[in-house]
């Protein structure tokens, strides 16, 4: 049973640091490639990669909630506190996917129409007027920078974080794989 429960606990992670790498150093740039810029205008494939990220969100909710039942099920089999280090480490990726998906990406979406007002607005042109303000866009970019530069952070971390989360769940138990688990002495 703790070999099957090593086995899930370890697809998982490499699911998880897998998308991660996809996500960070493929699919992400792409979006924004001279390739992709020649047939998209760049507010088409910054809202594309939102959607995208929307999706990337949901996955590593999945993940993180396999990688602590995993943990939780590794030991209720053996009956040995899972080490502090993984735990934590656990902890601060999951409080980044958090505050990456349910704080970050929300301010960005936000920007984004104060960005490029007219792919937002063009079906109503007082508010496009209102909106289309060169120091009002010129604010916007700025303030997008700022806080996209802190997701980066936040995705460079949780992607390292990943990565020693991967690695401890590779590291073979200490546990005697038979043997009676209930047993007090």
């Amino acid at each position: 049973m703790l070999g099957i429960i090593r086995f899930l606990g370890l697809l998982n992670a490499a699911i998880w640091l897998g998308s991660a790498v996809f996500v960070t150093f493929a699919a992400g740039p792409a979006f924004f490639s001279e390739e992709m810029l020649t047939f998209l205008p760049k507010a088409h494939s910054g809202r594309a990669a939102q959607l995208m990220l929307e999706r990337y969100f949901i996955l590593q909710c999945i993940c993180a909630g396999i990688a602590v039942a995993h943990l939780l099920a590794e030991w209720l089999q053996t009956r040995q506190p899972v080490s502090l280090l993984h735990r934590n480490l656990l902890l601060g990726v999951i409080a980044l996917v958090l505050l990456g998906g349910l704080w970050l990406a929300p301010r960005l979406q936000r920007l984004h129409p104060a960005m490029y007002p007219e792919m937002y607005y063009r079906n109503e042109p007082a508010m496009l007027q209102e909106m289309a303000q060169p120091e009002r866009v010129e604010a916007a970019k700025k303030s997008f920078g700022l806080w996209h530069g802190v997701a980066q952070t936040a995705n460079l971390l949780v992607l390292l974080g990943l990565v020693g989360h991967f690695f401890l769940v590779n590291r073979p138990s200490t546990a005697p794989r038979f043997g009676n688990r209930f047993r007090t002495s």
